[in-house]
């Protein structure tokens, strides 16, 4: 943000930022060696930030205005800051203006002359690009002024301000990965996509895909500007049956893949309130899920492996972890002691209840 105000250097009181523009552009031009500025020229891999040095060949001045121009598809951002001579001076660097444009003013709280030198440096942002291409920063116009106030002819070099950008290496992916690799019914886990190197300005968008519905993820995920890499959240549909899935992102013509496995619904276990029941009752137990996200209504069938212990059927609701069924005894003249089971989706849960007369 440019202050609205700033003291102008060789009368101590405040003046707008325009008012020592104005000053320095109006005032009478003295007869003295002019003061030369030129920009010195450089190179940087797209993508990536270069400066620019502003030298000045010739001392007496006390103020000095400059505007530089340059393209804005070739540099997405410029910053200024003082350089060594203007901070020798005591000197502070004001600039505003608009994308392809700004006008700068080097001046300070007191009346002291700028020595030969560096006065100002650019920072410049290049856009990414695939090809290598010039740009010139152009001088297009200067002015300075004494520490008397007035005005110091000035002349600018055209033939400095070249950057050459180089296309450089390529940004691919490096790598995606998954905090968990398997997920059960309904579950959710946090992924990772990494890039070879840092996003340019305006960020990187990965596109994400998944070989099975049952895996939902989203269409793609944004790397955040000079970021190496973003999270996102994928999630497990809810499933009764054991599946997988490969995960896959891509970004200009690299991709990368992982597999997610999805564990459908399972019984992890079977309890009774009781580990005993009289010949002619029954007694209450349970069996427990996995998960309680199931697609829908389902009934997990039971078994015993005698048939003096009858179970009766497990019928389990979406947002069911767990269900009640009874075990009944009947017909035996003795002690019988049995297997209470299940077997679903290749998982098997069992318990032992004793009959007695």
């Amino acid at each position: 943000m440019v202050p609205t105000e700033l003291t102008h250097p060789w009368k101590p009181r405040k003046r707008s930022w325009a008012a020592a523009a104005i000053l320095i552009l109006g005032a009478e031009i003295v007869q003295a060696q002019p003061i030369r500025l030129a920009l010195n020229s450089a190179a940087a891999i797209a993508g990536s930030s270069t400066t620019l040095n502003l030298d000045v060949n010739g001392s007496g001045s006390a103020a000095l205005q400059f505007t530089l121009s340059y393209s804005p598809s070739d540099f997405s951002n410029i910053q200024f800051s003082p350089g060594p001579a203007a901070t020798a001076a005591g000197k502070n660097l004001v600039c505003a203006g608009r994308p392809g444009i700004r006008t700068c003013v080097l001046s300070g709280m007191n009346a002291r002359p700028i020595g030969n030198g560096t006065v100002a440096v650019a920072t410049l942002q290049t856009t990414p690009g695939a090809a290598a291409r010039q740009s010139r920063v152009l001088l297009t116009s200067s002015a300075a002024a004494s520490p008397g106030a007035s005005g110091i002819a000035t002349s600018s070099s055209l033939s400095n301000g070249l950057v050459t950008i180089n296309p450089g290496s390529a940004l691919t992916l490096a790598g995606l990965s998954c905090t968990t690799a398997s997920l059960v019914s309904g579950a959710s886990t946090v992924c990772a996509v990494t890039l070879s190197g840092a996003a340019p300005d305006q960020g990187s968008r990965i596109a994400l895909a998944s070989s099975n519905a049952a895996l939902v993820t989203p269409a793609s995920v944004s790397i955040a500007p000079r970021a190496t890499s973003a999270q996102f959240t994928v999630s497990s549909a809810p499933n009764l049956t054991d599946q997988t899935a490969t995960l896959s992102a891509a970004l200009a013509g690299t991709s990368r893949a992982t597999t997610v496995s999805l564990v459908g619904i399972k019984p992890i276990g079977i309890s009774c309130a009781g580990a005993t029941v009289k010949i002619g009752r029954s007694t209450q137990c349970s069996v427990t899920l996995n998960s309680s996200i199931a697609p829908s209504a389902f009934a997990m069938p039971l078994q015993s492996s005698t048939p003096y212990l009858r179970p009766s059927l497990a019928s389990f609701s979406p947002g069911q972890t767990a269900v009640l069924f009874s075990v009944s005894a009947s017909g035996a003249r003795s002690v019988v002691a049995g297997t209470i089971s299940t077997t679903f989706n290749g998982t098997t849960a069992a318990v032992t209840v004793i009959a007695v007369p």
